[in-house]
């Protein structure tokens, strides 16, 4: 994987596919790990990330339904944890 700050140099994207190496903005790395901050992202979502075709695929990581998924299973999480240390 590369990260730079703007990888977007056609040279840089048609390599990368060559060599089959996944390339992702300093930018985009920012936004994954203030996703991260928020709700865990699954091994699956982090998957899309090193999927060698050039420009990182970030779909999987932005998807609204992991995002809730996630939520929800933390807040229940932290229930049922309550629920536990009140008995």
């Amino acid at each position: 994987m590369i990260v730079a700050p703007n990888p977007s140099a056609k040279r840089l994207l048609t390599r990368s596919q060559e060599y089959s190496v996944a390339v992702l903005s300093a930018e985009q790395l920012a936004d994954v790990v203030r996703l991260q901050e928020k709700t865990p992202i699954t091994l699956h979502e982090l998957k899309s990330l090193f999927t060698p075709n050039g420009q990182a695929d970030l779909s999987e990581i932005y998807k609204p339904t992991n995002r809730i998924y996630c939520e929800l299973v933390q807040l229940l999480d932290g229930r049922v944890v309550r629920l536990g240390r009140d008995k």
